[in-house]
């Protein structure tokens, strides 16, 4: 598993979180099913294990405010995630950050 997941996974308050261990789930499938998506952008990008989390929700067509609220942060957090990782990408103007990770 891509490191970091961790951070959102498991139980908050005492609590668990049904939909962070739904997310794990599909985070563990994903990566069993594309290791050399998870490894491109790792390496040759230099994505965060968050923005790499980021690129796999909007791959599988999330938009940022499901992402937000998936994660417990806040729209304009996931915003700045996907600025950071189009300039990591080197995407200027306006391709689709979804195209593009479709397409990789």
């Amino acid at each position: 598993m891509v490191q970091g997941f961790d951070t959102y996974a498991g139980v908050s308050g005492g609590r668990k979180r049904p939909h962070l261990e739904l997310l794990h789930e599909l985070v563990v499938r994903f990566e069993k099913d594309n290791p050399e998506f998870l490894r491109l952008l790792s390496l040759k990008y230099s994505l965060t294990a968050t923005e790499i989390h980021i690129c796999e929700m909007i791959r599988n067509g999330m938009k940022s405010k499901e992402i937000a609220e998936m994660l417990f942060i806040e729209e304009g957090t996931v915003s700045v995630h996907r600025t950071n990782i189009r300039r990591k990408l080197g995407l200027k103007g306006k391709p689709s950050l979804n195209a593009f990770l479709l397409s990789i």
